[in-house]
């Protein structure tokens, strides 16, 4: 009897070995497949989050050129031409902007030198151009050329410039360094070893953290066709080609799991990669633990499943928090805490469209910081930066919650007004001039902070584009600096709105 009592239990024993085997097994595949089904989701939003801000980057360039070089009966490509200096100015906050020029319809592209000597070359050979001169958009991506004095890849955009009858008169070109996307791209980061590169439908390799890549201007079918490790990426690259949006593992220097999705408007995927390893760690450790206790496989298998679970919501918050801070950083101006000038630009178009609707007045005061440069030059750089914050502090309290302050880039700002006639705005403004502690900046030989400002009041008929809107208050602005210096009391603004 015992030796059938000793048999039932060695063969339950070896059962419950063998169910526990089995169930650890299963879990263990469970898990994995859990860990990476989740995390390929969260590399796939985040692709696809990638790509949408890219298309933003390019749409805003265009707009920017498009809003330039607008029909105006009263211009010609000689007059295009002689704003350049000014143009250029228009531009001069973005740190990879290069230059702005204009081409005639022969290709002759003008532009200015670092010397604000104008130049010329002809570029009637080049795709964007063509492009253009047939009524298009043009792009260049990231790529060497001749077109500047400058050693490494540009990117350059184009549009057609038309007069008031719908003809193409010019070319307005705009061309930056190809930091504009590195850099950004970079950046982009998920867990610890995640990574983001690009790559255009002919398999060439636009941004990756391995600079060899984009130095060399390499293409991954020529380096699948001199080596099958990279076999995987054309194939990846082929599938994106065909679904636009997916995930999948795959091998690319080292065993990857990774997302793409395609850049609307170009011929651009951006592929999200991270480290398998990194993936499987938690599995991995689970299978470390299954020589130990076979009993109690089940229970640790269940802890493990909670762990790895807290770690992927953990990873969400991560992706969360990361893609908060990308909208930030698109959104907002870091010195000063107020929006930037592209927020600027789109909430000033919203604003008036929704007062068009309503029957609302808007006004914009275009501001500039009066003796920061002798401030900086007295009292330090870091004093100037404190100056811009403080001044940005003193008019976001001064405004309501429907306006908006927008840094445009060095020592001038933009406030929008809703509803807000140019008489209520410029009572504000005169609180928030009032506001202003000179004393705390004032330098050795005398100088103290204080603003000049210019407001508008929207009217359709006058302001047909938005930048002359813009230009307007900035001409007042000029006005009223240039009567300070004479000490004369401030000019007039713009005419009241029609509605």
């Amino acid at each position: 009897m015992d030796r059938v009592k000793s048999k039932l239990i060695l063969y339950f024993s070896i059962l419950s070995l063998l169910i526990a085997i089995f169930l650890g097994l299963f879990v263990f595949r469970s898990m994995k497949n859990s860990v990476i089904n989740t995390n390929k989701k969260i590399l796939e939003d985040r692709a696809q989050d990638v790509a949408n801000i890219l298309y933003s980057i390019n749409e805003i360039n265009y707009s920017i050129l498009e809003s330039l070089g607008k029909a105006d009966s009263n211009k010609n490509i000689d007059t295009y031409i002689d704003d350049l200096d000014r143009i250029n100015n228009f531009l001069r906050y973005n740190k990879d902007f290069l230059l702005l020029g204009v081409a005639d319809t022969f290709g002759n592209l003008y532009y200015l030198d670092k010397q604000k000597q104008k130049q010329s070359i002809n570029i009637s050979n080049r795709l964007y151009f063509k492009h253009s001169l047939k009524g298009r958009r043009g792009f260049l991506q990231p790529s060497f050329t001749d077109i500047v004095d400058y050693n490494n890849r540009i990117v350059v955009y184009s549009v057609p410039v038309k007069d008031d009858k719908e003809n193409i008169i010019a070319v307005m070109i705009m061309v930056f360094n190809d930091n504009y996307f590195n850099e950004f791209l970079d950046n982009i980061k998920h867990g610890n070893t995640g990574y983001a590169y690009l790559l255009d439908n002919a398999g060439y390799i636009i941004s990756h953290p391995n600079k060899e890549f984009t130095e060399k201007y390499l293409n991954i079918f020529d380096l699948a066709n001199n080596d099958s490790k990279y076999s995987d990426v054309t194939n990846l690259l082929r599938r994106a080609r065909l679904v636009g949006t997916g995930s999948s593992s795959y091998y690319f220097e080292r065993k990857l799991i990774g997302a793409y999705s395609e850049v609307k408007g170009t011929n651009w995927h951006i592929f999200i990669a991270q480290h398998e390893e990194e993936v499987f760690i938690q599995i991995l450790n689970l299978g470390k633990v299954m020589g130990g206790y076979i009993f109690m496989i089940l229970l640790m298998c269940f802890f493990i499943f909670l762990k790895v679970n807290k770690d992927i919501d953990k990873e969400q918050k991560l992706h969360l928090k990361e893609r908060e801070r990308l909208q930030y950083e698109a959104t907002y101006d870091s010195l000063s805490g107020v929006y930037n000038r592209r927020f600027a630009i789109a909430f000033l178009e919203k604003t008036i469209n929704l007062a068009k609707r309503q029957d609302k007045p808007v006004s914009i005061a275009y501001i500039d910081v009066d003796n920061l440069k002798p401030i900086n030059d007295e009292l330090g750089h870091n004093k100037g930066d404190k100056a811009i914050a403080y001044i940005a502090n003193i008019m976001k309290n001064a405004i309501r919650e429907t306006d908006a302050v927008c840094r445009m880039g060095g020592d001038e700002f933009l406030i929008i007004f809703y509803n807000c006639s140019k008489e209520n705005a410029e009572e504000i403004l005169k609180k928030i001039s009032g506001n202003l502690e000179e004393e705390e900046f004032q330098t050795p030989s005398g100088y103290k902070l204080g603003i000049s400002y210019g407001i508008s009041e929207y009217d359709r008929e006058l302001y047909s584009e938005l930048e002359k809107f813009i230009a307007a208050s900035d001409k007042n602005m000029y006005e009223q600096k240039h009567k300070k210096k004479n000490n004369e009391p401030n000019v007039g603004y713009s005419h009241k709105r029609k509605r």
